[in-house]
């Protein structure tokens, strides 16, 4: 077994300190109604088999266990204390000290797996493995029940702590292999008297650690009511809460993994690179954002980096000015569209991942990337990999969409969905829309670059159509943020800054 990881800095009392309030505290109580409406009917088999996957010390396993519907109990924590306590709990609960990305029970062995307030801890390198794990142990009529924190926006503060949105935990789990049934926020109200107070979920410490303290009467009496409509309100399988610090999933296996961007641009290359000649709204974005990025690179001399070139439209445009190109790009058929369109340098333009750029630091004078960032997994790692390969005083040219714009709004939250629903139903014609992976804002994706190191420099709109581009461009020149509700793409450009002498 490897080693496992546990949780840092956490008081030397934790353990206990849960097992004394984790079964009559409101909020734990209120978790388990909600976690009951979104299971609803499947806690009416008889019979079944249960695995609670971080079960801490044992309290929601003997929650389980007194439905009456488990005839089977069992739970893997990476703490023995903790696994001690759930011995004193549920002792015919079979136990193992375990972490979630080698789960020891047999595949297809759980009707249930449960995973409490673990998902935002497990090590971002070990987050694939354990959700193959948990895919693994379940049945194919099981189901995955799932509680993390929540926010409006994702964020990572620690490769082993995280912020889930409803986005990102959807893309999360769809990447490993499960179907979302339910996905929503819970603790709306009293989460929102946190947020007035300043209160958010953070990581934790030794004075911030996740367990709630003493509840008054009072305090009782309002949270295990409020908590207790929430849990009326979602025994409705339309119904979701839009805010809350908890998030919610329920899943099941899917019948096979969801493709990535690879599988997707590899079967839409020749579809895609033909685009450019469209006259649609399509075919002016991609023309208008592939001259903006030459505008913004100038001309050569020196070496150059298309990061997700797609079928080679820029490193043809850029090799013609002057600059020595290399390319790379997911899919297997748009680097052969790339090799065919630039047959001499063939040998520069390869596959490669983004999030794992193939080249040495520093060996780049400009990278730019065109319509890729928002498919990257790990959209941090990406602009790293951009900013690690170019020299100091060089340059990064990024394209990313603008999701403030209402027209990105309505394709992003109304039509993709309404296609990939109708494609699941009918899977014919073209694959569905490959879904965005980060719905970031213009200043959360200019403060990513940032955060990588990068200066911004300049920042350009680009509209769906000629008359929306010019207007945005005037409003963004006069510093107005109406330009981010006319653009669909904005066009970065950004300096990471020379060495010191």
């Amino acid at each position: 077994m490897a080693e496992q990881r546990e949780l840092t800095a956490l008081p030397p009392d934790y353990y206990r300190s849960i097992a004394r309030v984790e079964q009559q505290h409101w909020w734990h109580c209120g978790m388990r109604d909600i976690a009951a409406s979104l299971l609803e009917g499947r806690l009416a088999r008889d019979c079944q088999a249960v695995l609670d996957v971080g079960c801490g010390t044992g309290g929601y396993l003997e929650w389980l266990k007194a439905t009456g519907r488990f005839a089977r109990l069992a739970g893997i924590d990476i703490s023995a204390e903790a696994l001690e306590l759930t011995h004193e709990r549920v002792p015919d609960a079979e136990l193992a000290l375990a972490g979630a990305s080698e789960i020891p029970f047999a595949d297809q062995s759980f009707d249930l797996v449960a995973l409490n307030d673990v998902l935002q801890h497990i090590h971002e390198d070990e987050l694939a493995a354990s959700l193959a794990e948990l895919r693994r142990v379940l049945h194919p009529d099981g189901a995955l029940i799932l509680r993390t924190n929540g926010a409006h926006h994702s964020r990572r503060d620690a490769a082993d702590w995280r912020v889930y949105d409803t986005q990102t935990l959807r893309a999360e789990l769809e990447r490993g292999g499960f179907s979302i049934e339910r996905i929503t926020h819970a603790n709306a109200v009293l989460s929102a008297w946190g947020e007035l107070r300043g209160r958010a979920p953070r990581l934790p410490g030794a004075d911030s650690h996740g367990i709630p303290g003493p509840a008054g009467g009072l305090a009782t009496a309002v949270g295990s009511r409020v908590l207790g409509l929430e849990a009326r309100l979602l025994r409705s399988h339309d119904r979701a809460l839009p805010f809350g610090h908890t998030l919610f999933a329920l899943a099941t296996p899917a019948s096979r993994p969801r493709s990535g961007p690879g599988e997707f641009f590899d079967e839409e290359s020749v579809r895609y690179d033909n685009v450019y000649e469209a006259s649609s709204a399509g075919g002016f974005i991609l023309r208008a954002r592939l001259a903006t990025a030459l505008q913004l690179i100038g001309d050569g001399p020196g070496n150059v980096l298309d990061a997700g070139m797609g079928g080679g439209r820029l490193v043809e445009e850029l090799d013609r000015c002057g600059w020595t190109v290399s390319g790379v790009d997911i899919s297997e058929r748009m680097v052969a569209l790339a090799q065919r369109r630039l047959p001499k340098r063939r040998e520069s333009l390869r596959q490669g991942d983004l999030e794992a750029l193939p080249f040495d630091d520093e060996c780049f004078d400009v990278a730019v990337t065109t319509g890729a960032l928002e498919y990257a997994i790990d959209l941090r790692q990406a602009i790293g990999e951009l900013t690690r390969v170019v020299r100091p005083g060089g340059r990064v040219v990024a394209s990313f969409p603008d999701y403030a714009a209402p027209f990105t709004v309505a394709q992003m939250r109304l039509w993709y969905p309404a296609v990939r629903l109708v494609k699941r139903a009918a899977p014919i014609g073209r694959p569905s829309p490959q879904p965005r992976e980060h719905l970031l804002s213009p200043v959360a994706f200019a403060r990513l670059l940032e955060a990588a190191g990068l200066v911004v420099d300049s920042v350009v709109p680009l509209g769906p159509r000629p008359l929306p581009q010019v207007v945005a461009r005037r409003f963004a020149r006069s510093g107005s943020r109406v330009a981010e509700l006319l653009a669909t793409q904005l066009v970065i450009s950004a300096h990471r800054p020379a060495e010191a002498s």
